[in-house]
Formats: C-alpha cells, sequence, structure tokens
C-alpha cells in the first residue's frame, strides 16, 4: 500500500515539557473542550455581573447566539484557513506525537463523508489532524474543505461556539451535514459517538459500528463517498476512573442512564495535570494524575481510499435498506483492510460492536 505521511517528529526536546505548569495549562487551552467550555462560561457569566456595560454587552450576546445560524453551515470559511494555521497547533502536533497517514489520492471535485474511529474520551486526533492544518491535512488532500461536526450543544455555549466556528466546526445533524454536503464541502463525522466513548479505554480499539448505518444513507442520500478513517493511540491520550470494562460498576450505570436520557453522557476519565493532594505522580513524567491534560501518546490518523458508492440515488429519494447495508459493509471491510495494513505488534485487536 502506498502511504503518504506528515512524519514523526522528534519528541526528545519535548519529554521534560509535560513537567511544567506553563506547558499543562498551554495544553488545557488547546486540547481540552472541557476546559474551554468552562472558561467560556465563566466568561460569559463574569460579563453579567461586572457592570451594567458589560451586562448588555452579554445580552446581546446571548441574543446573537440564539439566532447566528453559523453552526449550520459548517463555521466561518473565510476565517478558518488562519485559525487552523495558528502556530500552536504544531506545537499542540509535536507534544503527542501526532501524524496523518494518507493511504490514496481523494479527487478534490467531489463531497466526501470522513468516518473517524474510534471515539475516544474527547476524540483529539480528529479536532487536531482536520480541524488544523498541524499534521498537513491541506498539504495531503489540496482542495478538500472538511468540517468537523460535534454535538449540537457544543454550540450553545458562549465563547467557546466561536472557537469551533472559527476552526469550520458545525452541528453534528442531518440539516448540517446535507447543506455543507450539497455545497460540495466535505464533513468529518465520529462514527461511534457518545456510545463509543464509553469503551474508551487505554489499549482496546473497540468500535461501535453494526448499528450505525445514518452516515451511510447520509452519504448514499447527497451523493458522497463514504473514506474510513482509523486512529492508532486515540484511547490512550486519557485513562478511566472505572478499573474496568465492567458494565456493573457504579460510574457506568449513571452514565448508561444519562445516556439513555438525553443522548450523550460523561466518560469518567483522567490525564496528567499538576493536583498532588489527591493523585500520585504518573510513571515516566513529572506530572500528577489527575488533570485534564492528555497523556503524550503516539497519535497515527491513517486515512483510507474514498469507497464508491454500489448505486446512485435519485435526488429527493430515499435509498433502499438493501443498498444502505451494502455500502455499510463495504464501509466495515475497508474498516478493516484499513486496520491490517497499518497495525504494528503493539496495536490491540480491532473489534467491533
Amino acid at each position: 500500500v502506498s502511504t503518504q505521511s506528515t512524519g514523526t517528529p522528534d519528541v526528545g526536546m519535548w519529554a521534560s515539557l509535560e513537567d511544567r505548569p506553563s506547558w499543562q495549562l498551554f495544553m488545557l487551552a488547546c486540547m481540552s473542550p472541557i476546559f474551554q467550555i468552562l472558561a467560556g462560561t465563566t466568561l460569559f457569566l463574569s460579563l453579567l455581573l461586572i457592570n451594567m456595560y458589560t451586562r448588555m454587552f452579554a445580552m446581546a450576546y446571548a441574543v446573537w447566539l440564539l439566532v447566528d445560524s453559523s453552526p449550520d453551515h459548517g463555521g466561518w470559511n473565510s476565517i478558518l484557513p488562519y485559525a487552523r494555521r495558528f502556530g500552536v497547533w504544531r506545537t499542540v502536533k509535536k507534544y503527542f506525537p501526532a501524524e496523518l497517514v494518507k493511504t490514496a489520492h481523494l479527487q478534490p471535485d467531489r463531497p466526501y463523508v470522513f468516518g473517524y474511529h474510534p471515539h475516544g474520551i474527547i476524540s483529539c486526533g480528529a479536532l487536531l489532524n482536520f480541524g488544523t492544518y498541524a499534521t498537513g491535512f491541506d498539504r495531503l488532500f489540496p482542495g478538500i474543505l472538511v468540517h468537523v461536526l460535534g454535538a449540537s450543544a457544543m454550540f450553545n455555549v458562549p465563547f467557546f461556539r466561536e472557537w469551533m466556528l472559527a476552526h469550520g466546526g458545525g452541528r453534528c445533524d442531518k440539516k448540517t451535514c446535507s447543506t455543507i454536503l450539497s455545497k460540495g464541502e466535505s464533513i468529518l463525522l465520529v462514527v461511534g459517538g457518545a456510545r463509543e466513548s464509553l469503551e474508551a479505554y487505554p489499549d482496546t480499539l473497540l468500535l461501535t459500528i453494526h448499528s450505525r448505518k445514518g452516515f451511510v444513507k447520509l452519504a448514499l442520500e447527497q451523493n458522497a463517498w463514504l473514506v474510513p478513517v482509523l486512529s492508532f493511540g486515540e484511547n490512550n491520550l486519557f485513562h478511566r476512573m472505572e478499573r474496568s470494562t465492567s458494565n456493573s460498576s457504579t460510574i457506568r450505570m449513571i452514565q448508561e442512564r444519562l445516556l439513555n436520557l438525553f443522548g450523550c453522557t460523561i466518560p469518567a476519565f483522567f490525564g496528567v495535570g499538576s493536583m498532588p493532594f489527591v493523585a500520585s505522580k504518573v510513571p515516566g513524567t513529572g506530572s500528577f494524575a489527575y488533570g485534564l491534560v492528555p497523556f503524550r501518546h503516539p497519535l497515527k490518523v491513517v486515512v483510507g481510499d474514498a469507497l464508491d458508492p454500489p448505486g446512485k440515488v435519485p435526488k429527493g429519494e430515499n435509498p433502499s435498506a438493501e443498498l444502505v447495508d451494502k455500502y455499510h459493509e463495504a464501509y466495515m471491510e475497508a474498516l478493516r483492510e484499513l486496520y491490517d495494513q497499518h497495525k504494528t505488534p503493539e496495536s490491540p485487536p480491532l473489534v467491533f460492536q
């Protein structure tokens, strides 16, 4: 298989940086949506309390948040190239380190639905490799504009939404997907969703995919090509509070209940940080668990070849169940081949559920 990669950078010079509080704060600000959400919410509440002028600004912003339709169109394309080339993203790339591997040429004259696997805790690989140009997506796939789509709730968070929109983010709903694809642009979906995030244990590669056929149907309806994307290392960027994958733990039962009630959940996880009063040092580092900074672990994201649709669906018509199943099976087989071609002796087994 012919592959092209941005290369894995030398990490020697970064080995000691994760020990420093300033470095941890930098990574926290860049790669922790939870921190960004808390920071945006705190800023908004502070504006409401400081004085009359800031309160008026906050209220005007709240109205704008309600009426702005940017999340339905995949963010701000005019700002996107500059935001994705921020120098900070190259530094984040070196931290893990991260690399993006191209296995086939993708024609720039058609829309694609990139399916990212696995979800992991936060999908750092999806955000870094497709939401920025740090690992060279724009050089490896010239002419293809891809939007990383996420939960609609994220675009209701003050100021955090602008950060996402500037990088080309959008809501992960059918309306937004259809709007972007109809313009000839591409989207990236983390197919396993919240359900798969509950299976994000280190040294595992368990994909929730058997029942996930909505993205396949969407691609057929919009005459878009499916592209499988497999991330080696995503599940090792954070550790879980639960000590096992047992569904009987109290934490897991609470997560399952939240998932059933709201369609989303909160994985109980930790990374590295600076909290010496509640945790011991992580072996091999000078950092403490628990924190929200991802662990330093190589992140290799492999982009497969585009899959030709097994049939053309007339505009305005729904694809048949048989056609969806056929495309879905072809997609899963392509994922298996991608894994077999790029796995290493250290790679965990690929499991579909």
